[in-house]
């Protein structure tokens, strides 16, 4: 007979060793873990689909619109700036690099885009506490899977329950 998916506790697939029970606890207490966090940062979802955030433009997509992906740059003087800095940093793309034609006499002008968008703290604040939340929960989900794998152990008799070790007096 299979075991029923949802209804099946750890203590009852102890018959394919601890390990599985364990394995199949972890999973569930970190999905749970997992979905707390996922409702801790509603706030910022909400937020970066606001047009707080990011007016509306060409690309609404619900995905965009709720990351903190910045859609509005603007191009910004850099003096300092180089081509071969920007290279190193961002060796794949001068999409956000451009300069002028030198005449002779004068520097080129350089012009990097940035983004226009801004996160104070309070937008950030439940990034932060659900940051908090998954430390803690993984710090007491240590004790509690070695309390789970001992509950696991007692509930499946083994030869080791009965081995009687003998020491030469």
């Amino acid at each position: 007979r299979l075991y029923p998916v949802w209804g099946t506790p750890e203590s009852e697939l102890a018959d394919f060793g601890i390990g599985v029970g364990i394995y199949f606890y972890m999973l569930r207490v970190l999905a749970v873990i997992m979905l707390i966090a996922g409702l801790i940062h509603f706030p910022m979802y909400e937020y970066f689909s606001s047009t707080d955030y990011t007016p509306p433009g060409e690309d609404d997509s619900f995905f965009l619109k709720s990351s903190a992906v910045c859609a509005e740059t603007e191009w910004a003087a850099c003096p300092n700036c180089t081509k071969k800095d920007w290279l190193m940093s961002y060796p794949s793309t001068l999409e956000g690099f451009a300069s002028t034609s030198s005449d002779g006499d004068s520097e080129p002008l350089t012009f990097i885009k940035v983004n226009d968008c801004e996160i104070g703290y309070m937008e950030t604040l439940p990034a932060y506490i659900a940051f908090i939340f998954i430390v803690i929960s993984i710090t007491l989900l240590r004790k509690w899977s070695r309390d789970k794998e001992k509950e696991i152990d007692d509930a499946e008799q083994t030869a080791q329950d009965y081995s009687v070790c003998v020491m030469n007096p």
